[in-house]
């Protein structure tokens, strides 16, 4: 079984055409019955809200973000509860540490404590995940 911590910029592009999208795509359907999709408590807002931008920028109907949302929500994913006790606290000390923001953070945050993979589109935080040992899922 895999645990992959899935980040705003990977679960959009399986959607939205963005660079690399296709290995998004092929992420999503090599996860198994088993495996374990793991967000932090923003997670639903930033998806959310990036597919409202993409509405309104006219990338993508308002029709096809609603059932790329049915469709993300059908996944098994697992919110961590414990994210916001710890957001000033290690989340804020990686933040620091790799020049993240505190949302990016949070990301790289979850991966650590549940010793996942990271799925990102983000570079800067790919760099941050890879200097702090996390393995990719991307």
């Amino acid at each position: 079984m895999r645990r992959i911590v899935l980040d705003a910029s990977a679960a959009l592009a399986g959607a939205i055409e963005e660079a690399r999208s296709t290995d998004v795509r092929r992420m999503m359907r090599g996860i198994d019955e088993g495996d374990a999709l793991l967000v932090p408590v923003i997670w639903r807002f930033e998806v959310g809200n990036g597919f409202l931008m993409a509405v309104r920028r006219r990338q993508i109907e308002v029709q096809d973000a609603r059932r790329a949302l049915e469709t993300l929500g059908a996944y098994p994913i697992l919110t961590d509860g414990d994210g916001p006790g710890i957001a000033w606290s290690s989340t804020f000390d990686l933040a620091e540490k790799y020049r993240l923001t505190l949302y990016d953070a949070a990301y790289l945050e979850l991966a650590q404590r549940e010793n996942a993979e990271l799925a990102t589109l983000d570079g800067r935080l790919a760099e941050a995940a890879t200097a702090a040992g996390v393995r990719l899922a991307l």
